[in-house]
């Protein structure tokens, strides 16, 4: 990655670089890797952050709106284990980055963002569920479903009265 960073004509550096992206997501997910920090173990946050740095890679390098299968590949594993364990900051991210570049439908943002939202344990910090809120009311906008929005909009004023409990 840095290499292709400081010299563009090196195509095969970022395609190195992608390859090791998903190598490294794929090993997260597959517990062969393991989290920096062990409190934050479960969290695919920094998967995450991986595939958006290859995904921007791939972006700058391919064809407009082309990306390498094996990305598309990473992504629908890693937002399959994101959305499976309801980890919701991830899950806004990957979900947003999804929808943004085509490697998932706006469509299906909005129905599986309401589900990991409509889950939240008790407990859960508001704030972060409230991102779930908005991304699926985004995502129905986008739709022009506006009754999943609304819907979606309520859902996510009612996240910002739960903060009232928190101060």
């Amino acid at each position: 990655d840095a290499c292709w960073s400081n010299d563009r004509t090196k195509a095969q550096a970022a395609s190195i670089a992608i390859v090791a992206y998903c190598e490294m997501i794929v090993g997260r997910i597959s517990g062969r890797f393991a989290r920096e920090f062990s409190e934050l173990a479960d969290s695919l946050l920094d998967a995450v952050d991986w595939l958006q740095r290859a995904v921007q890679v791939g972006a700058m390098t391919g064809k407009r709106g082309a990306l390498p299968d094996a990305l598309a590949k990473t992504f629908a594993q890693l937002y399959q284990r994101v959305s499976q364990q309801g980890q919701y900051v991830p899950f806004i991210k990957l979900a947003s980055l999804g929808a943004e570049h085509g490697l998932l439908a706006w469509e299906d943002v909005g129905p599986t963002a309401e589900t990991i939202a409509t889950k939240r344990a008790e407990g859960d910090y508001p704030m972060a569920v409230q991102g779930v809120w908005d991304l699926a009311a985004r995502a129905y906008g986008r739709t022009a479903n506006d009754d999943g929005k609304k819907r979606c909009q309520e859902r996510s004023v009612d996240e910002t009265l739960r903060m009232r409990e928190q101060v």
